[in-house]
């Protein structure tokens, strides 16, 4: 047995060893057009790619310099992505068919630009989309679509907002297809002491590019360490100058007919309120409802314990 064992991970070894070598030799940069094209029909974008390698485990190709272009219809001069390095997963022999047939994108380190129009309409809502369902649900589809360290700079003519940039971005979206109810992971890091970490995971969609604030929601989102004068890089300007605390907690948020509900657990410390700190930590554990149409908020459950002292709202 241990013969036979060591046999077979001898030829495994070799395998492995065989495909290295027979990438070094492959012209891959032949398939420049065809995998062009195809990045093309995924993402419903202008693409231009640099130099091409050939990845192999797991099997893709792994592109430079790549810059992927804004919607005619978004008034830029910058393109919507570009990132020095782009992998991308292919389906097996795929590629020795002469039609590579992309399965998931990793953009490493990309700069993306966010801009929402006067009308009210994200540039990302028509991203990967097709007016033809059926025949986008087979084409458009990708396995995973993935940021990371990304920076991410958004502009908000709708509500005249100025540009603003955040860095060390990671998301991965899975299930990536118009129509569908796609999976997320999203990760921003924020600047100063401590963790200052934001996560959000579940699904979303499907997404409606006239109406991406009304898509089903099912996500849990954690925060783990994250200032309030950080959060003001997330574009949270609601926090008055001269209040800060550092926030940590979990909530669970879903939509219902158009009502958001939220569910979840918070702890601020080292709080500050007019530039007064005060002394002690604040605890909440809550349930509220809000209904965005009527701009009413209902709280189920809140109850807070202030250092030492508890107090519960309901209403």
């Amino acid at each position: 047995m241990r013969r036979f064992a060591i046999a077979a991970a001898s030829v495994v070894v070799l395998l492995i060893l065989a495909l290295l070598a027979a990438a070094q030799f492959v012209n891959v940069d032949r398939f420049r057009p065809k995998i062009q094209s195809e990045l093309e029909t995924k993402l419903k974008r202008k693409v231009q790619i640099g130099s091409i390698r050939l990845g192999v485990f797991p099997p893709g190709v792994r592109l430079n310099d790549v810059e992927i272009g804004e919607s005619p219809a978004v008034p830029s001069q910058q393109p919507f992505a570009r990132a020095n390095e782009l992998y991308a997963t292919v389906a097996p022999f795929s590629l020795l068919r002469g039609q590579p047939d992309l399965k998931s994108v990793r953009l490493e380190k990309p700069q993306i630009e966010l801009i929402r129009d006067a009308s009210g309409v994200w540039n990302f809502s028509s991203f990967g989309s097709s007016s033809d369902t059926e025949h986008a649900e087979h084409k458009s589809s990708l396995d995973e679509l993935q940021i990371d360290d990304g920076q991410v700079s958004v502009t908000d003519l709708a509500n005249h907002q100025p540009r603003t940039t955040y860095d060390h971005i990671d998301l991965t979206l899975s299930d990536f297809a118009p129509g569908k109810r796609l999976s997320f992971k999203l990760a921003a890091h924020l600047t100063g002491q401590g963790k200052q970490l934001l996560t959000a995971a579940g699904k979303i969609g499907p997404l409606k590019p006239d109406n991406l604030a009304g898509a089903p929601v099912d996500a849990h989102i954690s925060l783990q360490e994250v200032s309030l004068s950080s959060a003001r890089q997330l574009g949270v300007q609601a926090i008055p100058e001269g209040t800060d605390a550092v926030a940590s907690g979990e909530a669970d948020i879903r939509t219902d007919n158009g009502r958001y509900k939220c569910a979840g657990k918070l702890k601020l410390d080292k709080a500050t309120v007019k530039n007064v700190q005060l002394g002690f930590p604040i605890d909440a554990e809550y349930k509220i409802d809000v209904d965005p149409g009527r701009s009413v908020l209902s709280m189920e459950a809140v109850n807070l314990r202030i250092g030492p002292t508890p107090l519960s709202v309901s209403g």
